[in-house]
């Protein structure tokens, strides 16, 4: 579906003149809530970041979601702390220690390192990137099956937008649960599709 076709149905469900200026940016907010949801192979992106002389971090790449998936050099994949920057502090208090990456841990958008390298070093990071957003009336959210367009964007910008005209109504919201309950379905649904698509390789680092 377009997005020009998305919007269109958002309105023709809700039929409410008040928000429909609003339709844009929840189509939006709803493609941003399913990749945080589900993992898709198809925003994976391996990129480099460059160590600093003299500190112990830097800034990994704007537009990144979810977790690092991968660190390395040039010669070696680097350990990623799962307990956080604490765990490396647990290791190297201060964070001053001289000498080649060999751990590192994200914080945010801010991934910290031991040991510092006394030259810059590139590291190699495979991290989830965001969606580029909807803005054309032709855009289409390639990332997700066509199939689901509607389950996954058009149902929950309904049940948001539901939400809140809905606000204040004594006893169950019926109509925002109707769409949520859609867009659930079609979470479902997309988790079975990629589990058929992807070829199940635990040692791989792109199957993650």
């Amino acid at each position: 579906m377009t997005f020009k076709e998305m919007q269109d149905e958002v309105f023709i469900i809700l039929k409410d003149t008040s928000l429909q200026s609003r339709i844009p940016a929840i189509l939006n907010d709803a493609y941003q809530e399913v990749v945080d949801e589900v993992h898709i192979p198809a925003l994976k992106t391996l990129t480099t970041v460059s160590t600093v002389v003299g500190q112990s971090f830097c800034n990994l790449p704007t537009g990144m979601i979810g977790s690092l998936l991968y660190a390395g050099t040039l010669t070696s994949k680097l350990s990623v702390a799962n307990g956080g920057l604490l765990e490396l502090l647990s290791l190297d208090p201060g964070l001053t220690t001289l000498g080649e990456v060999w751990k590192v841990a994200q914080e945010g958008a801010v991934l910290w390192y031991i040991s510092q390298p006394e030259t810059a070093t590139s590291i190699y990071v495979l991290v989830y990137k965001a969606p580029v957003a909807l803005v054309q009336d032709g855009d289409v959210p390639s990332v997700l099956p066509a199939m689901l367009h509607r389950h996954l964007l058009v149902y929950q910008a309904a049940a948001i937008l539901y939400n809140e005209i809905e606000e204040g109504v004594d006893g169950e919201k019926v109509n925002t649960k109707t769409y949520h309950e859609l867009y659930q379905s079609g979470l479902n649904r997309l988790r079975e599709w990629l589990a058929k698509q992807v070829k199940h390789n635990s040692q791989s680092i792109w199957s993650e």
